[in-house]
């Protein structure tokens, strides 16, 4: 019996370690998680639903804006971006909120337009891509400047 001591010890070390796992388990994990209803998912909890639903809005859309940015809002809906919500260009309005004193970024730098605009092939043929913005202001027939940039051409609220 000496020769198997080595083989029971191990085996009782590894069932002390999966029940421990299991005992771990039963206090860490809360007891509506994998359960919806009468339904039973994997890697679902339920109380998720209410907590996402009781966090403060961070993007609040383009009507919230409009109340106090009217001439923008309304140039906006005539324009090529009317699809767009504000904040997809100018970020989150949580800072705005309030009148806090963080303003809202006004990003008027070439990436923020190219995060749309850049080429690529994936992107319908008739949506307005572009290779490069140096390319694009040469092929507008323009000189590239220092300070130059997207709006300098581009209204960003109605850009054609």
């Amino acid at each position: 019996m000496k020769t198997y001591d080595h083989i029971i010890r191990f085996t009782l070390l590894i069932i002390v370690v999966i029940l421990g796992f299991f005992i771990v388990r039963t206090y860490m994990v809360p007891d509506s998680f994998g359960i919806h209803g009468s339904y039973t998912y994997a890697y679902y909890r339920a109380e998720s639903e209410t907590e996402q639903a009781n966090k403060p809005a961070v993007y609040q859309g383009t009507e919230h804006c409009s109340a106090c940015h009217a001439p923008q809002a309304v140039t906006l809906s005539d324009g090529a971006h009317a699809a767009l919500d504000c904040e997809s260009c100018h970020g989150s309005f949580k800072a705005h909120n309030n009148n806090a004193p963080e303003r809202m970024a006004i990003s008027d730098s070439v990436d923020t337009c190219m995060l749309c605009h850049a080429g690529l092939n994936a992107r319908p043929t008739d949506f307005p891509q572009i290779s490069s913005f140096a390319a694009h202001v040469e092929d507008q027939g323009e000189t590239l400047l220092p300070d130059m940039n997207c709006a300098t051409c581009h209204d960003p609220h109605a850009p054609m």
